[in-house]
């Protein structure tokens, strides 16, 4: 429910309850399954993060993000956009390639 509200507040515009909104999902994964099926909350807090500037949780909720679904290019995207506003240029260079990785098979097939 929390997940949906922020959701919808950030449609809306309104950043920060949508933030506040998915920080309390976040705080309701208790354990790693809970983590694991509720993963989406990951990618959506760490986009919030760089919508509000809000950088406090960025490493420690990416850590966590990359232990349960590093599957997941956005995970990489979202945080190696909260390094370039910390101005951790060579951090972030590092995982925009990670991000880029993810699509090196999809791009060789559509250029050929």
């Amino acid at each position: 429910m929390m997940y949906q509200m922020s959701i919808s507040l950030a449609m809306h515009k309104d950043y920060i309850d949508a933030l506040n909104q998915i920080e309390c999902a976040y705080n309701k994964l208790e354990n790693d399954e809970l983590k694991r099926k509720h993963y989406y909350i990951y990618i959506h807090y760490l986009k919030l993060m760089g919508v509000n500037g809000s950088y406090t949780n960025l490493k420690h909720v990416f850590a966590e993000a990359i232990d349960i679904i590093d599957e997941h290019p956005d995970v990489y995207f979202y945080y190696a956009i909260g390094l370039v506003n910390l101005k951790d240029y060579e951090g972030s260079i590092h995982y925009f390639n990670q991000y880029f990785i993810f699509f090196e098979g999809i791009l060789v097939e559509q250029s050929e």
